[in-house]
């Protein structure tokens, strides 16, 4: 799998956007709370979006 690539010449990380997107998500207070309490369940996915910009990312919705 190629990890790195190019997108108008500038070199992307397809790991490290993930990780960005993911880590994003997970700055909410509350989701962080239930989390850690470990009284919950959490039931997501991951699912491909175009942004208004027109670009591809990925986001973490209720299951």
């Amino acid at each position: 799998m190629k990890e790195n690539f190019s997108i108008d010449g500038n070199q992307m990380n397809k790991f490290h956007t993930t990780r960005v997107a993911i880590v994003k998500k997970f700055s909410n207070q509350k989701l962080r709370d239930d989390i850690n309490s470990g009284s919950e369940t959490l039931h997501v996915k991951c699912v491909l979006e175009k942004s208004t910009s027109g670009k591809n990312f990925f986001n973490l919705i209720d299951a």
